[in-house]
């Protein structure tokens, strides 16, 4: 039995603290879901600070999203997806 398994057996699931464009468009987090049983994803501010600052594949969104004044334009531009608000969780 894997711990995977076991913990599943004890009513737990397994989740991810972590979420960056380049973990959904790699297939990472498909694979961690098939092979690992990741069954949610959580994050935070300073998650989605380090994805954001950390790397350049959010750049074209902001810059296309920095002429629509409202925020949600912005968010779903930086995202290309809606997303829940900080601290929030979500199931796969």
């Amino acid at each position: 039995m894997t711990t995977i398994s076991a913990l599943r057996q004890l009513g737990q699931s397994l989740w991810l603290d972590n979420i960056t464009r380049a973990l959904l468009d790699s297939g990472t987090l498909a694979r961690y879901k098939s092979e690992l049983g990741v069954t949610g994803l959580t994050s935070n501010p300073t998650i989605y600070d380090r994805a954001i600052g950390g790397s350049g594949d959010y750049d074209a969104q902001i810059a296309a999203a920095a002429g629509d004044s409202s925020l949600e334009g912005v968010a779903i531009g930086i995202g290309g997806h809606e997303r829940e608000g900080s601290g929030s969780g979500r199931n796969l």
